[in-house]
């Protein structure tokens, strides 16, 4: 009996330092030493949402608030539009547990992250409830920023609207390519 009670132990302490030097490697700031052990963890913290970004500290930090949408077209044409919530859909109580929908916006953006951006696109075709008969679908990921001033600048027009920008397009040819 004993001898499970160490082995439990020694399971649970093992896990936890491998979690503890998987969260010190991922917010190591870019380096040699983390680029090579970035494969090590990235499979493990990037799908629960616990990868970092050195983009929101200072001393330059993310300062335009960004919008994803995925577009996408079916096989007769018909268009649909799928629009990520934002963190000013929801009252605070009920934004508390949607935070991370900001940091996911912001690691859609980062250029190394076509994959984020796929799994993304994918969601949204399952959201839009695409019939599989409407298969295949093209669907164009867009990303939107809306440019804050600088520092000391007088305010832009609020009504300007963000600056789109394809980030990505993709091709689905039946509705197994979505499903998770």
């Amino acid at each position: 009996m004993n001898w499970r009670w160490n082995a439990q132990r020694l399971a649970i302490s093992a896990f936890l330092a491998f979690h503890l030097l998987a969260v010190a490697v991922i917010n190591l700031p870019p380096s040699p030493l983390r680029a090579s052990l970035w494969w090590s963890v990235e499979d493990y913290l990037v799908p629960i949402g616990l990868d970092q970004s050195w983009a929101m500290f200072a001393p330059n930090p993310v300062l335009h608030p960004a919008t994803m949408e995925v577009n996408t077209v079916d096989k007769d044409g018909l268009q649909r539009i799928y629009v990520f919530p934002k963190m000013t859909d929801f009252s605070p109580w009920r934004g508390i547990p949607r935070v991370r929908h900001s940091k996911f916006t912001s690691v859609c953006g980062l250029p190394q992250n076509t994959a984020h951006r796929e799994f993304a696109t994918r969601y949204a075709i399952r959201q839009l409830k695409i019939p599989a008969s409407s298969f295949p679908v093209e669907a164009e990921f867009l990303y939107q920023v809306k440019e804050t001033p600088p520092l000391g600048e007088p305010p832009r027009d609020p009504l300007r609207p963000p600056v789109p920008m394809t980030l990505a397009t993709f091709r689905f040819p039946s509705i197994r390519e979505v499903q998770p």
